[in-house]
């Protein structure tokens, strides 16, 4: 029983991640990895395991074809930046740039990848199979249920009347089941699995259909019939449980190497992040900046969606933090608050690598860029006046100034990519390869960066245009039209 449970769980993970059942068996079986050591830019070494051969392959699909579909489920926190397809380390950023606060936290995990273990994991994979195997059986069981369908049965002949048994037996399921799963769990529409049990109101049900559609389904219809209909057998309850189980012990396994999460393979920032979104990491911080910010005349709601207070990319931490204090105490919080987390979670902390900037005396260093103390001009206030944000007509007004902390790339990086653009001029016919691909890397990065032209500083600005006329005269065009910004004046 448990050969045939392990080739079906195999059979249907490799249908939903487009991969052959053989190939993902075999890097089950014989996992394969180039293990080298790289230095760190701090000092000390750095472990990488490359993954090869039929590792690379389903390692790949699964990232691609399998956990990209997660991210249309709202399961994943907002405030992860690392790892997440369409975040970068300026989104990370952004997260702490709408008001200059007094303090920005930085904190480290500790050996991050290796806190994460095979069996951690897996429970974190078989909780999420579990709320995609509840989504289908709830929109299934409320299609039984409409108006249109009253008299439709199931194929094992039951009736409606003895629909409403299976549906208690649902509610016991997720009574007993689900009890690890994300404590709180809310669509776009603002549904909650819990809310619906507890009070079954017919409003949740149109709402929730209509957020199902934009869902990509992990394991989908047309190579996964036969799991599907298990599914929807209220008699294969425990069955399917027990395919999640072994489905959730496949994945874990395909993604870690000796039993932790290892350094090097592409799914490893995401399974970052799902894990800290699963053991609800950053909630854990006690920084709550919106209220605290509503006291001084903020309003929560005028926020833009970018600015959290609370960020991480993979293994940086960074958290806003407003209190009236010194800086020692400040940092004497945080380091208790880390040691609690510490005592309940899988997470520990670097504690040498703790910084607590001081905003109003230093600039902020976050995941490789410079936060900047700016104020808003008179145009840009009359721009957030339109869009309603509390607090910006009363500084156009009086004239009060609005400070804000700026992205901007710090001057010893600067440096080396003027460097890198001033060399590329030099070479005319081309002939380093990896000297042009490096200068259009960093010119990429520039631009992402800055989102106008004129942000841009002066001495990459100058390298640019030297650049733009000697190698690509349409740099300036593909980029600013590309991304819809302030073209070159």
């Amino acid at each position: 029983m448990k050969d045939e449970l392990y080739s079906e769980a195999l059979e249907i993970i490799a249908n939903s991640a487009l991969i052959k059942p053989n190939d993902l068996n075999e890097a089950l079986l014989n996992p394969t990895y180039n293990i080298f050591t790289k230095k760190k830019r701090s000092g000390g070494k750095r472990t990488i395991h490359e993954p090869l051969d039929k590792t690379l392959l389903v390692q790949n699909n699964l990232y691609y074809n399998f956990f990209a579909k997660v991210y249309t489920h709202n399961i994943i926190d907002s405030r992860c930046t690392g790892g997440i397809k369409g975040k970068s380390t300026k989104d990370n950023v952004l997260a702490h740039s709408f008001i200059a606060l007094k303090f920005i936290a930085e904190v480290d995990i500790k050996d991050a990848f290796h806190c994460v273990t095979t069996e951690s994991l897996k429970a974190a994979l078989y909780d999420l199979f579990q709320i995609e195997v509840y989504y289908y059986r709830f929109i299934y069981y409320k299609f039984l249920q409409s108006k249109k369908n009253k008299k439709h049965k199931l194929q094992n002949g039951k009736s409606p009347q003895e629909i409403k048994k299976t549906k208690s037996e649902i509610h016991e399921w997720y009574k007993n089941e689900g009890r690890r799963t994300w404590q709180s769990q809310h669509d776009k529409s603002g549904f909650s699995i819990r809310d619906f049990f507890q009070e079954d109101k017919s409003r949740y049900i149109e709402d929730f259909i209509e957020f199902s559609k934009s869902r990509r389904a992990l394991f989908p219809n047309k190579r996964n019939r036969l799991f599907r209909e298990s599914v929807r057998d209220p008699l294969q309850f425990d069955y399917v449980s027990d395919l999640c189980i072994c489905m959730a012990d496949i994945v874990a396994n395909a993604v870690t190497y000796k039993g932790i999460l290892t350094q090097g393979p592409s799914t490893s920032p995401f399974m970052m992040a799902l894990m800290v979104s699963y053991t609800n990491l950053l909630s854990q911080f006690n920084f709550d900046l919106p209220k605290r910010l509503f006291r001084h005349g903020f309003s929560p709601a005028s926020f833009p969606e970018a600015y959290k207070g609370k960020s991480i990319y993979v293994d940086n931490i960074s958290l806003s933090i407003i209190d009236d204090l010194n800086k020692k105490v400040v940092r004497n919080i945080v380091e208790a608050q880390l040691s609690t987390i510490e005592d309940k979670t899988i997470w520990k902390f670097n504690s040498r690598k703790t910084k607590i900037y001081e905003l109003s005396k230093e600039d902020a260093v976050m995941t490789g860029l410079r936060l900047v103390r700016n104020r808003k001009t008179r145009k840009e206030l009359k721009i957030m006046t339109e869009h309603r944000i509390k607090g910006a007509r009363h500084c156009l007004v009086a004239w009060k100034p609005w400070y804000y902390l700026k992205p901007t790339i710090p001057k010893n990086t600067q440096r080396k990519i003027r460097s890198c653009i001033h060399k590329a001029c030099l070479d005319v016919e081309n002939t380093d390869a990896k000297l042009q691909r490096q200068t259009k890397g960093y010119i990429s990065y520039v631009f992402h960066v800055y989102e106008t032209y004129g942000d841009i500083p002066l001495q990459i600005r100058n390298k640019l245009d030297e650049y733009c006329n000697k190698k690509d005269k349409f740099l300036f065009v593909k980029f600013f039209n590309k991304n819809k910004l302030e073209a070159k004046p």
